[in-house]
């Protein structure tokens, strides 16, 4: 059902990697050599309490010539002899940045919006966000996908990354902000204007929404994006926004 590839040492041994079925020879060497899966075998050795006879990379997602996502399984692992879910989603980390534009005393908060299969959306509003770590990152995604080219010293980190769902994923997320002053010229041309990358398939529009009438979402209860709300509440309690 799998062929044996490769070795890598978890606690001592040598443990199989194996390639499943459907997944491209290609792309199984992309993902052994990738973040997702390096990572996660030093999380393993780090902890030293997990037993197991070999890992499966079951499923590859390219985004253009690198692994997006990595799904590998866990053959017979235990924790103290007990039997424990086995199946991990590995993305690494992503970046959050809460965007407030300031135009002429009016307050703006600038969003995304792109299609998400998983939750069947064509059009998903959240706060600029994209796969990485570090401020480097988070001002790169910022660049990328508002088209917004600023001062990466006036991008603020937001207290410690939040794992969010750790029951199947490695995803930690690391919540910034940034304020930016904007002319009203600047302001009237960024509601549905397309950026992404498009070689990652990444079509997004933005939007404004004025920070007044979001925080009466966020104080309402009626924030869909966990994204969005851990972002709004830091910034409430660490920078005062509101």
């Amino acid at each position: 059902m799998f062929k044996k590839n490769t070795k890598v040492n978890i606690n001592g041994k040598n443990t199989p990697v194996l390639q499943g079925v459907g997944v491209p020879k290609k792309h199984f060497l992309c993902a052994l050599e990738s973040a997702h899966f390096t990572n996660s075998v030093e999380r393993l050795n780090a902890n030293g309490k997990f037993s197991l006879t070999s890992l499966t990379i079951e499923n590859v997602t390219m985004f253009g010539p690198n692994p997006g996502f990595v799904v590998v399984s866990a053959q017979d692992l235990k924790v103290n002899e007990k039997t424990v879910p086995n199946t991990a989603f590995n993305r690494g980390n992503s970046v959050c940045t809460i965007t407030k534009l300031n135009c002429q005393g009016a307050e703006f908060l600038l969003f995304t919006n792109q299609a998400r299969f998983p939750i069947a959306k064509s059009q998903y509003k959240e706060i600029p966000a994209g796969c990485g770590t570090g401020k480097n990152k988070a001002y790169e995604e910022i660049k990328e996908e508002t088209g917004l080219d600023v001062d990466i010293n006036s991008i603020v980190e937001l207290g410690a990354p939040l794992y969010s769902t750790p029951g199947g994923s490695d995803e930690a997320l690391e919540f910034s902000a940034v304020e930016i002053e904007i002319s009203p010229e600047q302001l009237g041309k960024l509601p549905g204007s397309e950026t992404g990358l498009a070689t990652e398939n990444e079509f997004i529009f933005l939007s404004l929404e004025p920070l007044e009438i979001a925080v009466k979402r966020y104080l309402s209860g009626e924030c869909i994006d966990a994204k969005e709300e851990i972002a709004m509440s830091r910034a409430r309690n660490l920078l005062g926004w509101f």
